[in-house]
C-alpha cells in the first residue's frame, strides 16, 4: 500500500472517482487521506503491470507501481544545501521545490516574473527558504542574467533541476489540431519561436537549460569541493524521446528552410514531433554532462510519467474528466525527481534514464550513439556560444 501520511494527494484521482466530494481535484489542494480501499486498485494494478511489462507505456507513463520510499522519511536533512529548480511555480516543479525546502535546502525557484510565480513562492515560504530567481527560458539573454545573478548570491549549487518546459504531448497536439483545445504556453503552435529564433520546444526545453547548466558549472564544482559529494543535475525527460529515429536540425532554427520543412510535415503530429525530438536531444545532452564532468557531478534524465496538469482547464467538461482519471497527479510526477535529487546513490542515476517511481528505463538507442551525441552537442553548443 502507498504511504500517504505525508502526501495524501498521491491518490486523489482515485478518491475523487470512487468517493466524489466537492473538493477540487488539483493536487495543490489539501485533502484527507483516502480510505485504504481507494489505494488498493492503484497499488495492485501498478505492481501487476510492472511485473508483466515493466517498460511498457502503461507502466512507465500511466500506471507505474507505487513508490517503495517515503519522501518525509527518506529524503535526508538538506540543511546547508542549495538547489535551483526551473519551472517550479506549478505542477511537478512545485512539489520538488516544496519537499527540498521542507528538508532544509535553500531553494531557488527560477521562473518568469508573473503573479502566478510570486504566489507560488509566497506559499512555499511556509515550507522553508525559497527564493525567487527571475528567468525567461524562451530568451537566452534572460538565462544568462539569471545565472549571473545566482552566482553573485551563491558560491555553490548542490542540486540543479532543469524542469521548466513547453509541452507538446501527442494527445494535446491532436486535440489542438481539431480545435478542441487552444494552443498556448503549454501547447504552443508549431510556428512559435523563441527570442533567439529557435523552435519553442528546443529553445525553451533544451538550449536554455544547456546554457544555464554550463554557466553554473563553477557553482556545481564548488559543491563537490565543499561536500565531497558530486552535485546533482537532473533534466525532466519524457518517454516521447524514444519515438524519434533522429533529429531534423533544420526544424530547430527559424527561417525559410524551417518553414519549408514544416510545410512538408503532417499537421496533427507536427507539434508532437518537435517536442519528442527536443526531449531526445535533452537526454543526449544530459548524458554528455554526466560523462564530461564526472569528476564533480552526476546527471540524470528523469521521466515523471504522464501528469495531470492545469492545462485541463481549457478542455470541455468530458475531456477534463477523462484527463483527470487517466493521468497521475503532479506530486506523483515529483517522486522520481526527488528520489534522484536526494535519495538515490550517485551510481544509481548518473547517465541513466529514470522512470516512475524510481526505476531505470530503456532510453532511445540513439542516446548511446557516440556519433549522434557529438553531432547534437556540437549543434547545441553553437546555439549558446554567444551567451557564455
Amino acid at each position: 500500500m502507498i504511504r500517504c501520511d505525508s502526501d495524501p494527494t498521491l491518490s486523489i484521482r482515485w478518491t475523487n472517482f470512487l468517493f466524489p466530494t466537492n473538493a477540487s481535484a488539483s493536487a495543490t489542494v489539501p485533502c484527507p487521506p483516502p480510505p485504504p480501499c481507494a489505494l488498493r486498485p492503484y497499488s495492485t494494478m501498478g505492481n501487476v503491470i510492472a511485473a508483466l511489462a515493466p517498460q511498457s507505456s502503461l507502466s512507465v507513463d500511466l500506471w507505474p507501481p507505487p513508490p517503495t520510499f517515503d519522501l518525509t522519511r527518506d529524503i535526508p536533512d538538506l540543511s546547508g544545501y542549495v538547489a535551483l529548480v526551473t519551472g517550479g511555480n506549478s505542477g511537478i516543479g512545485y512539489y520538488v521545490v516544496q519537499h527540498l525546502a521542507r528538508k532544509g535546502a535553500k531553494v531557488y525557484l527560477a521562473g518568469r516574473n508573473s503573479a502566478k510565480t510570486h504566489e507560488a513562492v509566497a506559499r512555499l515560504k511556509a515550507d522553508g527558504e525559497v527564493v525567487f530567481l527571475e528567468v525567461d527560458l524562451a530568451d537566452l539573454r534572460s538565462v544568462k542574467r539569471a545565472a549571473d545573478e545566482f552566482l553573485a548570491m551563491e558560491r555553490r549549487l548542490d542540486i540543479l533541476v532543469n524542469n521548466g518546459c513547453v509541452l507538446r504531448a501527442l494527445s494535446l497536439c491532436t486535440l489542438a489540431h481539431y480545435g478542441i483545445i487552444p494552443s498556448g504556453v503549454m501547447n504552443p503552435p508549431t510556428t512559435l519561436l523563441t527570442a533567439q529564433n529557435l523552435d519553442a520546444a528546443f529553445g525553451t526545453n533544451i538550449a536554455s537549460h544547456h546554457l544555464l547548466t554550463t554557466l553554473l558549472l563553477p557553482a556545481l564544482k564548488a559543491s563537490h569541493a565543499a561536500t565531497g559529494k558530486p552535485a546533482r543535475v537532473l533534466s525532466t525527460a519524457s518517454s516521447t524521446h524514444t519515438r524519434p529515429s533522429g533529429v531534423s536540425f533544420t526544424s530547430l532554427i527559424g527561417g525559410k528552410e524551417r518553414d519549408e520543412w514544416l510545410a512538408e510535415q503532417w499537421g496533427m503530429l507536427l507539434g508532437f514531433q518537435l517536442y519528442a525530438q527536443s526531449k531526445l536531444i535533452g537526454v543526449v545532452i544530459t548524458n554528455h554532462w554526466a560523462k564530461t564532468h564526472a569528476a564533480f557531478l552526476v546527471a540524470s534524465s528523469v521521466h515523471p510519467g504522464s501528469i495531470n496538469t492545469d492545462l485541463k482547464r481549457h478542455f470541455p467538461s468530458a475531456f477534463q474528466l477523462l484527463w483527470q482519471l487517466a493521468l497521475n497527479p503532479p506530486l506523483r510526477g515529483a517522486y522520481p525527481l526527488l528520489w534522484a535529487a536526494a535519495i538515490a546513490s550517485p551510481s544509481e542515476i548518473t547517465a541513466e534514464y529514470i522512470v516512475p517511481p524510481a526505476r531505470k528505463g530503456v532510453p532511445n538507442p540513439l542516446t548511446r550513439d557516440a556519433a549522434f551525441e557529438r553531432q547534437v552537442v556540437s549543434f547545441v553548443d553553437d546555439v549558446i556560444q554567444d551567451y557564455l
